[in-house]
């Protein structure tokens, strides 16, 4: 499965369409803020299907990316030629410092608040080692998480 980092959306250049296929109040609550963004929830995707250019690049994106990584086999499965998910969602969007408009849940310290509990005697740089192994990718990096208590 294609994926990307959404710090590299910014080096595709402007041919392709960011669909954020979350449900239309969590996108009216927030967002990240970039063109060629376009809300199409994934429920409603046998509607507005034949909206969409399937020749042309498609980005998908939800807040953690387990609906984006769906819905591009769905598109795939469709006769979409170029579909992609966005690595990690709004989540690693948002852990990337990218612009963002609302106001996003707080669900993002989880992580920390989770192992602050489990491991209450270790360091917040001991704990943003141990996330970074838990969630190593390219994407991102601890030192962007907010680890507030």
């Amino acid at each position: 499965m294609n994926t990307i980092c959404p710090s590299h959306l910014a080096s595709l250049g402007e041919d392709f369409l960011l669909l954020d296929i979350r449900e239309r109040f969590e996108f009216n609550t927030y967002r990240g803020v970039f063109p060629n963004l376009k809300n199409i929830p994934f429920s409603e995707f046998d509607e507005e299907l034949p909206t969409l250019d399937k020749s042309r690049k498609t980005l998908l994106i939800c807040n953690n990316g387990l609906r984006s990584r769906t819905a591009v086999q769905f598109l795939a499965e469709r006769g979409f030629a170029d579909v992609s998910s966005v690595m990690g969602g709004l989540v690693k969007w948002q852990q990337n410092g990218l612009p963002m408009t609302g106001t996003p849940p707080d669900s993002y310290r989880i992580p920390y608040q989770i192992l602050r509990n489990v491991l209450p005697k270790k360091s917040a740089i001991e704990l943003k080692i141990i996330l970074g192994k838990i969630f190593r990718s390219s994407c991102g990096s601890p030192h962007r998480w907010d680890i507030s208590s």
